[in-house]
């Protein structure tokens, strides 16, 4: 990880997808001197949920193998969750095509 992969939002301190490099540690050393004083480092650890791990460690295997896979990744999940919103509102007699905004 360099330094380049931090962004500063307001007076918030953000730190990008640290964990994704595959260096932890590497990554820690980096970020930990750039905690203002009295300032906190967060950080999350996943754990292993079994199934749904193995699930997803082959959906990111996918989707980071190129164009290709990012693509198809994207296709899949946009249909996914598109069709089944639609199908929900469909069901309560919403208008599929109608703006929502979700926050």
């Amino acid at each position: 990880m360099t330094i380049k992969a931090l962004f500063v939002i307001g007076n918030l301190d953000v730190g990008g997808a640290e964990r994704h490099l595959g260096q932890m540690w590497k990554a820690l050393a980096n970020v930990a001197p750039l905690v203002k004083a009295e300032g906190e480092l967060y950080i999350a650890i996943y754990n292993n949920q079994g199934r749904a791990t193995r699930w997803w460690s082959v959906v990111k295997k996918i989707y980071c193998s190129g164009l290709v896979g990012r693509a198809l990744m994207k296709l899949t999940f946009y249909l996914y969750f598109g069709v089944g919103q639609a199908v929900q509102d469909i069901i309560r007699l919403r208008n599929p095509l109608a703006q929502r905004i979700c926050l």
